[in-house]
């Protein structure tokens, strides 16, 4: 039998796991829509086979620059990878979390059924 604070802790597990879940997937599919959108509006930031070509075609004239350009946009697109990891990871805790809430749950039903 769980006393009110544990009930009560539980409650509140059952609501942070539910808001935490939709949360970390509403998230994660902002981090792709922004990726997208700067990878195609801002070419610059984001797609280093956009600079590529303009390194290509000598578009920038300043070798620093250029290589900025480059290694920034392989960056911006490393840290939205790990960035997505570090979501999904989360989701995947959440949705664990709430798979022993449930099992809490049932094991709660069950000694009432038996008390």
């Amino acid at each position: 039998m769980l006393t009110k604070s544990q009930e009560r802790f539980l409650t509140q597990r059952k609501f942070f796991s539910t808001i935490g879940f939709w949360i970390g997937i509403g998230t994660f599919f902002v981090l792709i829509i922004i990726v997208i959108y700067m990878y195609f509006r801002h070419p610059w930031l984001a797609n280093p086979y956009y600079v590529m070509a303009q390194l290509e075609n000598n578009a920038l004239s300043l070798s620093i620059l250029s290589i900025l350009a480059t290694v920034g946009s392989f960056l911006f697109l490393i840290i939205s990878l790990f960035l997505g990891f570090f979501i999904v990871f989360f989701i995947l805790a959440v949705r664990n979390e709430r798979k022993l809430i449930n099992i809490i749950d049932t094991l709660q039903k069950h000694d009432a059924r038996d008390a």
